[in-house]
């Protein structure tokens, strides 16, 4: 169906002023770009400029392999024989001419086409050697071959021309922005899909009515008292509303709450952090509800309300409709509904507090469950279609929702046989085929009316063209994995973080014991006595089925597990019947259930207890087995269950001779059920708990893995107390302060400010130290103001990059895990002490003097003791002491040295003596640029200045040390410094983190220029940044060659010694701040309409 695309122009000049004007595209290249230079125009280049037109600056490292540039080449005093213009595609020449050429042969015009067929270049009015035009086309050379789409990338429109535009008469340049997203319905469109709806509803109550012909009044929807609530329901509502406000969140929230909050902005859902910003279709629609949220508020526990309500519906469900429906064991023995509580709890905690689809995929499977079971029940077809339209909006609001597909085949029998019954009590007495067959559709049709009914809302907006190329883009890109990958899932499970955390590998192990157990006891005896054989061997299909689909989605991450959450509760209740004593009678069987739940548990506990990102700080046990009083839990478990088997052993041995279960009745009464249980009652506490944890091992050991995760979650919000964690941020948020880590994070605003000043300003080198004595040996040697590498950069492995490891080999920078401009290089001219280092955080070279010990041929010993530098009057009520760095050395090799000798105006550094001495904090990363800390309250209160002593003995060659003087600087907050309303590149790990920063936004194509950049710290910074790169399509492919990162010193409050991440603010290269006008217009255009193919 044809809808209304905004289309999107850029016209150059502007405002009939010749400049260079910012404007990214997202999608990187546009659809078509034509550019016309006169060739008068080289002579109006100023002194020192060379760029006629590009669509990147200059300036940036990596615009000429991926811009255009019309370019003046050779001195500005050479020959014109010597001097040039060239016309470069992607670092690949397509024409060129002298500029005495270009004058003898009457040149008129550069022009330039690039679509997505070729780019071409002419000098209009000149020839080449042949006679023929002097052009180039992209279709010639070797370098395309392969490739022949060539287009530019445009993140403005670039120019060393300036002055008004009729000076330079035929200039101009026009791109077509690519837009094909922004779409909106047609009033056609609009018609059929309200039609569309309309017929859906209208054949869902004919259909209802087509049931009502076997006479029966339609059964209510929910079940009877449905509203009172139990025991174990208030203890289950109760947790998950504790584990709301102190839970661990998961690891896309911030990923999604930031697309959803752009989307606000724009026309449709985009992926915002990867593929050129195309639509998150056909799983966008769940995130439309926290954009609409968003309008009230950003705050953690308010965008996790859908999470909280969908937690709380599960389990209602389960506990009002699936246990009953599991037969009689489970409606009259507590333990088994308890069992379903704790697994259920066990499973949610783990996966599903956060902002990501698993939540609404296991309310809709466990609703399609349900409706298909009531369909089953009633023998009426209206649950059936019902059951089609929740699995089909399941599957849309992300892959693992094949987990409703699997309810659907489950149940497909025996609906398939209500529906010919069905379809022989509408037909009657006639004996018709014809008449029959039209029954069969009569009552088909409303139910693939209502599976289909979701493609109204996934293509309301979008066109079948733009979904299958995003599509296509999205596979080729990837991460898209196979089947046969599905391997990758469970190793993430089984390595030590938090893919494979305490929490995480008991919830699926804990499901995978149920669902085996289960299988068992029904191959071996066909059904588990106290059950219905229907819903209990549909459960247990449905898990096995989701397993099984679960390897074709092209992601194999942990996540997916939580869906399961509402199915592995049914199983563990199934679990728990078929162990138990009623149903398995043999004592050995029992007791290697209890120790297969013992061995579970075991291998849950040899994981780290660690979660994503900010969630685990603070977390006890975080990065370690949980161990107590020395022994590793895990171990304990594993013992105790190789204990139980050797105790199935002798069970076994002894059943010829004393039965399967000789206790299992009352030997006082000789006409006991061999079924029922023994009385208790009349035993002390301890055998009675004894005896109920050897009958439900399950149930408690679920329900101890629940309480180890909310214990240690308090404590985690307890250790972070003075600083950021979860559950203190989440109370903050209730109470007003939804900021975040925002309010918790430091910046030095202005280093420069607060540098500290020598003592004696009479030294030459105050950082060097003073001059030697005469005849004595200097305190400085070994070390010079450029004993700086050029290469500072930190870089991560390469396995942390995942999946995304593989575009190593094509730029191995993109391991690199350091902030902006920590990095090391050069500058053009020598800072105040002679260094050419480039520093880093906006420190001002010629103010701020570097002394390091890096050589480039042969390393010496150095040492270095610097002058005394005077504290502020001040200094108690500044909270840190720091010191920028760089190189690769130990802790101990720098240190802080402090006196308390009164200082006066003619002090010299011989007149004071060191008093004490410290370490600095160092978090790194090594050997970038980083900032030593120290708390500024626990040097001692008379300390009146301070000195840096370094000692570096190491000769290899990468072990260096590089220093500049010490500051105390005034801090501000990051919510003080960044404001609300900047434009900000939140990274996706922390977009839940800084829910008040704003982050940028994008429309028609072209994104908003961010103003800073919150990034993660140096352990995930270059996983992070390899996702959002110009490999996958996300931002920083453009925001690298059109910005500037530089990081400002940051410091997590009451924490300083973690590397929380960094702020880093961006400024445009050339300083072209600029923004071109868009022209915007509409234009109709046909479902199957592409403007050219997406470029990657």
């Amino acid at each position: 169906m044809p809808v209304e695309q905004k289309t999107a122009e850029i016209n150059w000049p502007q405002n009939g002023q010749i400049g260079s004007v910012a404007s990214p595209l997202i999608g990187y290249t546009p659809v078509d770009l034509d550019v016309t230079i006169p060739c008068t125009a080289v002579d109006d280049l100023p002194p020192g400029g060379s760029v006629l037109f590009s669509t990147t600056p200059k300036q940036a490292e990596k615009s000429a392999e991926r811009g255009l540039f019309i370019r003046k080449t050779g001195a500005a005093d050479a020959p014109a024989d010597r001097q040039g213009v060239e016309v470069v595609i992607r670092n690949v020449p397509l024409v060129s001419a002298s500029l005495q050429d270009i004058r003898t042969q009457d040149c008129r015009e550069i022009v330039v086409h690039a679509d997505s067929d070729a780019v071409t270049a002419e000098f209009v009015g000149m020839t080449d050697d042949a006679g023929d035009p002097l052009a180039g086309t992209t279709e010639d050379k070797e370098a395309f071959k392969n490739s022949p789409d060539q287009r530019p990338q445009v993140t403005g429109l670039f120019t060393d021309l300036s002055g008004p535009a009729s000076d330079v008469a035929g200039l101009d340049a026009h791109v077509t922005v690519d837009s094909r997203y922004n779409t909106a319905p047609t009033i056609s469109k609009l018609l059929v899909v309200i039609v569309g709806v309309s017929s859906t509803l209208l054949s869902l109550a004919a259909l209802a009515a087509l049931d009502s012909t076997d006479g029966r009044r339609h059964r209510r929807i929910f079940p009877a008292r449905w509203w009172r609530l139990n025991a174990r329901d208030y203890v289950v509502i109760g947790a998950l509303i504790l584990w709301h406000m102190i839970g661990p969140n998961t690891s896309d929230d911030g990923y999604l709450l930031t697309m959803s909050r752009v989307a606000q902005d724009s026309d449709y859902t985009a992926n915002y952090f990867r593929w050129y910003g195309a639509p998150e279709a056909p799983f966008g629609w769940y995130y439309q509800v926290f954009g609409l949220l968003s309008h009230v508020s950003v705050a953690s526990p308010w965008m996790r309300l859908p999470a909280l309500a969908c937690g709380i519906l599960v389990w209602l469900i389960v506990s009002h409709e699936v246990i009953p429906r599991l037969g009689r064991a489970a409606v009259t023995r507590p333990m088994v509904a308890w069992t379903a509580a704790f697994a259920f709890l066990a499973c949610w905690f783990p996966f599903n507090n956060g902002l990501r689809p698993e939540p609404i995929i296991c309310l809709g499977a466990l609703l399609t469950w349900c409706s298909v079971e009531r369909a089953i029940a009633t023998g009426r077809l209206l649950p059936a279609a019902v059951a089609c339209l929740v699995g089909a909006f399941s599957i849309a609001a992300g892959p693992t929702g094949v987990l409703a597909v699997a309810a659907l085949i489950a149940g497909a029998r025996p609906m398939i046989m209500a529906l010919i019954k069905r379809a022989r009590v509408i037909t009657g007495d006639s004996t018709s085929r014809h008449a029959l067959r039209w029954s069969f559709v009569a009552l088909i049709a409303p139910i693939l009316a209502a599976g289909s009914f979701v493609v109204f809302v996934v293509f309301s907006n979008l066109t079948l063209r733009s979904f299958s190329e995003a599509s296509s883009m999205k596979t080729a890109l990837g991460p898209s994995m196979n089947w046969y990958n599905e391997l990758g899932r469970y190793s993430a499970l089984f390595a030590f973080s938090a893919d494979g955390s305490i929490a995480r590998r008991f919830a699926v192990l804990a499901m995978i014991l149920g669902l085996v157990v289960s299988a068992a006891v029904l191959i071996r005896k066909n059904r588990i006595p106290g059950t219905a054989i229907g819903p209990t061997r549909r459960i247990v299909a449905i898990t096995f089925a989701s397993l099984v689909f679960l390897m074709f989605t092209p992601t194999k991450w942990t996540h997916h597990f939580g869906v399961f959450a509402g199915i592995a509760a049914a199983l563990a209740a199934i679990a728990a019947i078929a162990a138990s004593q009623q149903s398995m009678h043999s004592r050995r069987n029992r007791t290697l259930f209890c120790a297969l739940v013992l061995f579970i548990g075991g291998l849950a506990f040899t994981g780290p207890n660690s979660y994503y990102y900010y969630s685990s700080w603070g977390m006890p046990w975080g990065i370690q087995q949980v161990t107590i009083g020395g022994l590793m839990l895990g171990s304990v478990l594993l013992y105790a269950s190789l204990a139980l088997l050797l105790v199935a052993l002798w069970f076994h041995f002894r059943e010829p001779f004393t039965g399967t279960d000789p206790h299992s009745a009352d030997p006082h009464v000789t006409d006991a059920d061999p079924k029922a249980p023994v009385d208790t009652s009349e035993q002390r506490w301890y055998r009675r708990l004894f005896a109920s944890v050897a009958a439900a091992p399950l149930a408690y050991l679920a329900m101890a893995v629940v309480v180890f995760q909310i214990i240690t979650a308090i404590f985690a919000g307890i250790h972070q107390s003075s600083s950021y964690s979860v559950p203190r941020s989440n109370l903050a948020a209730v109470a007003g302060k939804p900021c975040g880590m925002a309010d918790k994070v430091w910046v030095e605003s202005d280093p420069n400010r607060d540098m500290l000043r020598p003592v004696d300003s009479s030294q030459a080198n105050p950082l060097g130290g003073p001059a030697p004595a005469p005849g004595a040996s200097p305190a400085t040697s070994g070390f010079s103001p450029n004993g700086v590498p050029t290469d500072l950069a930190s870089t991560a492995s390469e396995g942390s990059l995942g999946v995304l490891s593989g575009n190593v080999w094509a730029d191995p920078k993109i391991l690199n895990s350091n902030p902006g401009g920590t990095g090391g290089g050069e500058l053009p001219e020598p800072g105040v002490n002679g260094s050419t280092a480039a520093l880093p955080f906006f420190l001002d070279p010629t103010t701020t003097p570097v002394m390091g010990s890096y050589s480039k041929f042969d390393q010496v010993p150095a040492r270095l003791t610097s002058g005394w530098y005077a504290l502020p009057k001040n200094w108690r009520d500044r909270p840190l002491l720091t010191m920028s760095v760089a190189g690769e050395y130990d802790n101990p090799n720098v240190m802080l040295e402090y006196t308390a000798d009164p200082i006066g105006p003619d002090t010299k550094d011989a007149d004071l003596t060191a008093a004490g001495e410290t370490e600095l904090i160092d978090p790194g990363p090594r050997p970038a640029w980083r900032n030593l800390r120290y708390n500024t309250d626990e040097l001692p209160a008379d300390t009146t200045a301070v000195r840096i002593v370094a000692t570096d003995d190491n000769l290899n060659e990468d072990r260096f040390i590089v220093l500049t003087p010490p500051r105390v600087p005034q801090m501000d907050t990051l919510q003080d410094v960044v404001g609300s309303t900047d434009p900000v590149h939140v990274d996706w790990t922390s977009g839940l983190g800084f829910p008040c920063q704003r982050p940028f936004t994008h429309d028609v194509g072209v994104a908003e220029i961010p103003k800073w950049r919150i990034k993660p710290g140096s352990d995930l910074a270059a996983a992070v940044s390899a996702w959002q790169n110009s490999f996958g399509g996300g931002p920083l492919g453009w925001i690298e060659v059109s910005q500037q990162a530089t990081a400002l010193p940051t410091y997590l409050m009451a924490d300083i010694g973690r590397d929380w991440g960094a702020l880093e603010r961006y400024e445009p290269y050339g300083g072209v701040d600029t923004l071109a006008d868009i022209e915007t217009g509409t234009q109709t255009r046909s479902g199957l309409w592409s403007p050219a193919p997406i470029r990657y």
